[in-house]
């Protein structure tokens, strides 16, 4: 942390205490969906919550011209504060109301995400960038590991998910209010004609297409195996307990990837590899030795991935002496890049469970997701080889 400024390290330090919330009940509230609903239901509101963050990013370059982002992060953790508190009120009758809770909850995550991406670009420095993510990585996950376990010994020895929920909604609540001093910058000159007439280099269509393909697998496979580890565990604590974990080595990898891709941007290939193998094994092996495999391997592996896909990102801009104050659309578009794959992932999912059980139906799509990694693998190896002069510096 002490190779960053202060701006970055208190950027970090806002996403610990948001995926901190997150980890406290997120996976929880999925797990709530299924066991009073079915797989299919939980996927039904994964898809409306990644619409709505979509189209609540679309409109917040619109918003960043009257309001900074710093305002936008904070409405976005207030949202999340409703959600939960909203999830507490209604407690069994929520599978009744996930298409407003889910557009809830989606608004939410569209307003602090727009607002974070615009100041980690802004206060990100370019020969530090691969370090930057990777500390994030580290950070997050260590925050990401304090809540799971809590959140499942809140669920099995008080009152159950209604308690954990009130507490969600006090963590963001409390957040809102007291994460800090944001970074402050211009307010931007914003345009959707921009995204036609704009003119997209042969090296920024790369990063669309590496954005859209790991969009295709990274929520789903999050969602799906949360669900599978519930059925393998069957218990609310034990999955805290495989989620924290998770984190923990997740930290782990981080650290890892951070300083083997300073030294080899090839590196990148001990994830798609590492994450393509540990999905195999998880849908092979449908029991505790599985899972264990499948957090270990993807929890040591999968950060190589993220961190090289932010950093490429962030370089790629650089390169193109990007004007961030005039120019939010490519935010933007990079984010439909994104969106759009993950929230047709949930819905050909949804019609494929439709087949039969529903359960055995998950574990056998899980075989399906090795491709992308690996093929995401592919797009970093030609977009490494054709710009290697965007490649970070340590």
């Amino acid at each position: 942390m002490m190779k960053l400024n202060a701006d970055e390290r208190n950027l970090i330090l806002v996403q610990g205490l948001y995926n901190f919330g997150t980890a406290l009940a997120g996976i929880f509230v999925s797990i709530y969906i299924f066991s009073r609903s079915n797989v299919s239901t939980t996927l039904l509101f994964n898809a409306v919550t990644f619409t709505a963050l979509l189209l609540s990013y679309l409109c917040s370059g619109r918003v960043m011209e009257t309001i900074k982002s710093g305002m936008l992060i904070r409405a976005g953790l207030f949202l999340n504060a409703v959600f939960y508190f909203l999830l507490f009120l209604v407690k069994d009758q929520a599978v009744h109301y996930l298409v407003p809770l889910g557009v809830l909850s989606g608004i939410g995550l569209g307003n602090f995400w727009a607002g974070l991406n615009l100041n980690q670009y802004v206060y990100s420095q370019h020969h530090t960038r691969v370090h930057y993510f990777g500390m994030q990585g580290v950070i997050n996950n260590i925050f990401r590991a304090i809540g799971p376990v809590i959140g499942g010994m809140i669920i099995v020895f008080s009152a159950g998910y209604a308690v954990l929920f009130f507490i969600a909604f006090l963590v963001y609540f409390l957040a809102a209010f007291f994460i800090g001093k944001l970074p402050e910058h211009e307010l931007l000159t914003f345009s959707y004609k921009k995204f036609i007439t704009h003119k997209r280099s042969a090296v920024w269509k790369r990063v669309l297409w590496q954005h859209a393909i790991f969009g295709s697998f990274d929520v789903l496979m999050g969602s799906m195996t949360g669900i599978l580890m519930f059925v393998v565990v069957k218990n609310e604590l034990f999955l805290g307990y495989s989620q924290t974990i998770s984190a923990i080595i997740l930290a782990a990898g981080s650290w890892i990837a951070l300083r083997l891709l300073k030294k080899s941007p090839y590196a990148f290939w001990v994830g798609a590899i590492g994450v393509a193998i540990s999905i195999v094994v998880f849908a092979a092996i449908r029991d505790m030795r599985g899972l264990i495999f499948f957090v270990l391997l993807s929890g040591i592996t999968g950060p190589f991935l993220t961190t090289w896909l932010l950093t490429a990102w962030f370089h790629t801009l650089d390169r193109q002496e990007f004007d961030w104050r005039s120019n939010f659309h490519v935010f933007i578009e990079r984010d439909i890049a994104l969106g759009i794959p993950r929230i047709v992932s949930y819905v050909i999912l949804m019609y494929v469970l439709r087949q039969g059980d529903q359960v055995q139906l998950a574990w056998n799509a899980l075989y399906v997701l090795p491709i992308f990694p690996i093929l995401l693998g592919i797009l970093f190896t030609v977009h490494a080889k054709r710009e290697s002069e965007i490649l970070p510096v340590s």
